[in-house]
């Protein structure tokens, strides 16, 4: 949904304008299991694969940031590892497709010893067929 720009708005008449919007989805809890006790977020949109539908999505444990990215699909109301699907070793999973290939990504995060702070890349992964997993 866009709206057009029309100047400068404070945040509170922003969020004015929004709660008063037509919301088009009713939101629900999405219950993941198969992973512990990690977290599950940073989800992305459903997407189709082999006619089911599949969501990426980041999943740790809150002490720590060394995520990986798992494949779910919805069994019986929950959303479970995809079995055969791989598991990445990356953060924040997103995907777009090219023609008919799935392009699957995340980002990588990894320490640079001359600064304190760590750095981050994408890591990009093309299947041949509709899909990598």
């Amino acid at each position: 949904m866009f709206t057009k720009n029309t100047g400068v708005n404070t945040c509170a008449r922003l969020l004015e304008k929004y709660r008063l919007s037509p919301k088009p989805f009713q939101p629900e809890k999405m219950v993941f299991s198969g992973v512990g006790n990690r977290d599950v977020y940073n989800i992305t949109a459903p997407f189709e694969d082999e006619g089911e539908l599949v969501i990426a999505g980041r999943v740790e444990a809150r002490d720590q940031e060394h995520s990986e990215v798992y494949f779910f699909v919805n069994r019986g109301g929950e959303w479970v590892p995809r079995e055969g699907a791989p598991v990445f070793r990356l953060q924040d999973p997103f995907y777009t497709r090219i023609g008919k290939e799935l392009v699957s990504a995340g980002c990588k995060s990894f320490p640079i010893r001359k600064r304190k702070i760590p750095s981050a890349g994408g890591r990009f992964f093309i299947g041949e067929k509709e899909s990598p997993i």
